[in-house]
Protein backbone atom coordinates (compact mmCIF):
# COMPACT_ATOMS: atom_id res chain seq x y z
CA UNK A 1 0.00 0.00 0.00
CA UNK A 2 1.10 3.56 -0.64
CA UNK A 3 -0.11 7.00 0.23
CA UNK A 4 0.53 10.13 -1.76
CA UNK A 5 2.39 13.05 -0.35
CA UNK A 6 0.65 16.34 -1.12
CA UNK A 7 3.30 17.76 -3.44
CA UNK A 8 3.74 17.09 -7.15
CA UNK A 9 7.26 16.31 -8.32
CA UNK A 10 7.32 17.75 -11.82
CA UNK A 11 5.23 19.59 -14.35
CA UNK A 12 2.76 17.32 -16.12
CA UNK A 13 3.10 17.21 -19.89
CA UNK A 14 2.85 14.77 -22.76
CA UNK A 15 1.27 11.46 -21.79
CA UNK A 16 2.09 11.78 -18.10
CA UNK A 17 -1.02 11.31 -15.96
CA UNK A 18 0.46 11.69 -12.51
CA UNK A 19 3.89 12.47 -11.06
CA UNK A 20 3.84 12.54 -7.26
CA UNK A 21 6.01 11.79 -4.24
CA UNK A 22 4.77 8.81 -2.22
CA UNK A 23 5.54 6.92 0.96
CA UNK A 24 5.02 3.21 1.33
CA UNK A 25 2.83 2.20 4.26
CA UNK A 26 2.59 -1.60 4.13
CA UNK A 27 2.83 -3.88 7.15
CA UNK A 28 6.65 -3.85 7.45
CA UNK A 29 7.39 -1.11 4.94
CA UNK A 30 7.30 1.83 7.35
CA UNK A 31 10.24 0.41 9.28
CA UNK A 32 12.10 -1.12 6.31
CA UNK A 33 11.95 1.83 3.91
CA UNK A 34 11.06 5.21 5.34
CA UNK A 35 12.21 7.48 2.48
CA UNK A 36 9.94 9.08 -0.09
CA UNK A 37 9.59 7.49 -3.51
CA UNK A 38 8.30 8.84 -6.77
CA UNK A 39 5.24 7.48 -8.55
CA UNK A 40 4.94 8.27 -12.24
CA UNK A 41 1.77 7.20 -14.02
CA UNK A 42 1.68 7.59 -17.80
CA UNK A 43 0.23 6.34 -21.03
CA UNK A 44 3.03 4.33 -22.69
CA UNK A 45 2.92 3.06 -26.26
CA UNK A 46 3.43 -0.70 -26.48
CA UNK A 47 3.05 -2.39 -29.87
CA UNK A 48 1.22 0.64 -31.25
CA UNK A 49 -1.32 0.87 -28.42
CA UNK A 50 -1.36 3.25 -25.46
CA UNK A 51 -1.31 1.39 -22.15
CA UNK A 52 -1.62 3.00 -18.72
CA UNK A 53 1.47 2.12 -16.67
CA UNK A 54 2.76 3.04 -13.22
CA UNK A 55 6.45 3.37 -12.34
CA UNK A 56 7.91 3.72 -8.87
CA UNK A 57 11.44 5.08 -8.54
CA UNK A 58 13.71 6.86 -6.11
CA UNK A 59 15.00 9.17 -8.86
CA UNK A 60 13.66 12.68 -8.29
CA UNK A 61 16.12 14.38 -10.66
CA UNK A 62 14.98 13.06 -14.06
CA UNK A 63 11.84 14.21 -15.80
CA UNK A 64 8.79 11.96 -15.79
CA UNK A 65 9.13 11.57 -19.58
CA UNK A 66 12.72 10.33 -19.15
CA UNK A 67 11.63 7.73 -16.60
CA UNK A 68 8.95 6.46 -18.99
CA UNK A 69 11.48 6.46 -21.85
CA UNK A 70 13.77 4.21 -19.83
CA UNK A 71 11.02 1.60 -19.73
CA UNK A 72 10.75 1.67 -23.52
CA UNK A 73 14.53 1.32 -23.86
CA UNK A 74 14.53 -1.57 -21.42
CA UNK A 75 12.83 -3.85 -23.94
CA UNK A 76 15.53 -3.31 -26.55
CA UNK A 77 18.19 -4.20 -23.99
CA UNK A 78 16.31 -7.35 -22.97
CA UNK A 79 15.95 -8.43 -26.61
CA UNK A 80 19.69 -7.87 -27.09
CA UNK A 81 20.58 -10.12 -24.14
CA UNK A 82 17.98 -12.71 -25.15
CA UNK A 83 19.53 -12.93 -28.63
CA UNK A 84 23.02 -13.26 -27.19
CA UNK A 85 21.89 -15.93 -24.75
CA UNK A 86 19.92 -17.94 -27.32
CA UNK A 87 22.17 -17.67 -30.35
CA UNK A 88 25.62 -17.49 -28.82
CA UNK A 89 24.92 -20.05 -26.08
CA UNK A 90 26.31 -17.84 -23.36
CA UNK A 91 24.45 -19.77 -20.65
CA UNK A 92 27.08 -22.54 -20.64
CA UNK A 93 30.40 -21.17 -19.44
CA UNK A 94 33.67 -23.02 -20.04
CA UNK A 95 35.24 -21.55 -16.90
CA UNK A 96 33.54 -20.38 -13.75
CA UNK A 97 35.94 -17.89 -12.21
CA UNK A 98 35.29 -14.17 -12.71
CA UNK A 99 37.95 -13.69 -15.37
CA UNK A 100 36.76 -16.64 -17.48
CA UNK A 101 33.15 -15.48 -17.38
CA UNK A 102 34.14 -11.93 -18.34
CA UNK A 103 36.18 -13.12 -21.31
CA UNK A 104 33.35 -15.31 -22.54
CA UNK A 105 30.82 -12.49 -22.25
CA UNK A 106 33.13 -10.06 -24.07
CA UNK A 107 33.76 -12.60 -26.85
CA UNK A 108 30.03 -13.24 -27.19
CA UNK A 109 29.32 -9.51 -27.41
CA UNK A 110 32.09 -9.02 -29.98
CA UNK A 111 30.72 -11.92 -32.03
CA UNK A 112 27.25 -10.39 -31.84
CA UNK A 113 28.48 -6.98 -33.01
CA UNK A 114 30.46 -8.51 -35.89
CA UNK A 115 27.46 -10.56 -37.03
CA UNK A 116 25.24 -7.46 -36.86
CA UNK A 117 27.84 -5.66 -38.97
CA UNK A 118 27.78 -8.47 -41.55
CA UNK A 119 23.98 -8.32 -41.48
CA UNK A 120 24.02 -4.56 -42.11
CA UNK A 121 26.71 -4.50 -44.82
CA UNK A 122 25.26 -7.44 -46.74
CA UNK A 123 21.65 -6.26 -46.58
CA UNK A 124 20.55 -9.50 -44.87
CA UNK A 125 16.74 -9.51 -44.66
CA UNK A 126 16.15 -12.74 -42.77
CA UNK A 127 16.31 -13.31 -39.02
CA UNK A 128 19.46 -12.85 -36.98
CA UNK A 129 19.32 -16.43 -35.71
CA UNK A 130 19.24 -17.69 -39.32
CA UNK A 131 22.36 -15.66 -40.11
CA UNK A 132 24.07 -17.03 -37.04
CA UNK A 133 23.16 -20.61 -38.01
CA UNK A 134 24.46 -20.05 -41.54
CA UNK A 135 27.78 -18.62 -40.34
CA UNK A 136 28.17 -21.33 -37.71
CA UNK A 137 27.65 -24.00 -40.37
CA UNK A 138 30.41 -22.71 -42.63
CA UNK A 139 32.77 -21.13 -40.11
CA UNK A 140 35.68 -23.50 -40.81
CA UNK A 141 35.21 -23.43 -44.59
CA UNK A 142 37.31 -21.14 -46.70
CA UNK A 143 34.46 -19.03 -48.10
CA UNK A 144 33.84 -15.35 -48.68
CA UNK A 145 31.24 -14.56 -46.02
CA UNK A 146 29.73 -11.61 -47.89
CA UNK A 147 29.27 -13.64 -51.07
CA UNK A 148 27.71 -16.45 -49.05
CA UNK A 149 25.28 -14.15 -47.25
CA UNK A 150 24.47 -12.25 -50.44
CA UNK A 151 23.61 -15.40 -52.38
CA UNK A 152 21.48 -16.96 -49.63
Amino acid sequence: MIYEVAREVGALKGKIIRDVAICLNGQNTNSDYTEELRLVEAMVEIKGELVRMTFITNNFEWSANSICGLYKSRWGIEVFFKQIKQNLQIADFLGHNENAVRWQIWIAMLTYVLLRFVEHISGWRKSFSRLFTLVRGVIWSCLDLFNLVGSY
